[in-house]
């Protein structure tokens, strides 16, 4: 019940999780402050400043509901997690026990050729769910990586939904486990620049 609120909160009030720079994108010229204040008014259309068509609710999904939740830090060891599960060799700020864990469930996903070197990890979570909560999901990351992707082209591969389903609920359990150092890996958009520089 509780999660089906959250939920129903998210689905209505998104913008409340947005990076900051989406306030910026959305309200050019104002500070993230001015553009905070101005969003509580009522005469404020926020699907239009979001670009986020109205509509109703998709099914509740706990996955994506802790990911459209969670804190920066966490959003970007989960996408580490993603993108060195995807991609090994690449260099990773993840530590050595989240590497080898990454490597097991690579083992079992087999997802390496899901994501060229140039492409983001972002993609998968854009692939996995449905347009109407990837418009108001993106919001959780930066603005200027978030319209990059939606202008770079789909990935090239068809990814079984089912395995895709695995990799986030795999990730998303990993990330909440009590033992995590996030320290490590909350570089903001520091691990997708490194991922597709060469």
């Amino acid at each position: 019940m509780r999660d089906a609120l959250n939920w129903a909160r998210w689905w209505a009030d998104g913008w409340r999780h947005a990076h900051p720079d989406w306030l910026s994108c959305a309200f050019p010229g104002l500070s993230v402050e001015q553009a905070q204040t101005l969003l509580l008014h009522p005469h404020v259309d926020l699907g239009k400043a979001f670009a986020i068509p109205p509509c109703l609710p998709c099914k509740p999904n706990p996955v994506v509901l802790h990911i459209a939740l969670a804190q920066p830090a966490q959003r970007d060891f989960i996408l580490a997690l993603v993108n060195h599960t995807c991609r090994p060799l690449l260099p990773s700020r993840l530590n050595t026990e989240q590497q080898r864990w990454c490597l097991r469930l690579a083992k079992a996903l087999q997802p390496h050729a899901w994501l060229r070197q140039t492409d983001d990890a972002l993609q998968l979570l854009q692939a996995w769910v449905e347009p109407p909560i990837w418009q108001r999901i993106r919001l959780g990351f930066d603005c200027p990586r978030v319209k990059a992707l939606e202008q770079s082209p789909p990935l090239s591969l068809t990814i079984s939904p089912i395995k895709l389903q695995a990799l986030w609920q795999a990730v998303v359990w990993r990330a909440n486990l009590p033992s995590q150092d996030l320290t490590t890996v909350h570089t903001k958009a520091q691990d997708h620049a490194l991922s597709t520089q060469d």
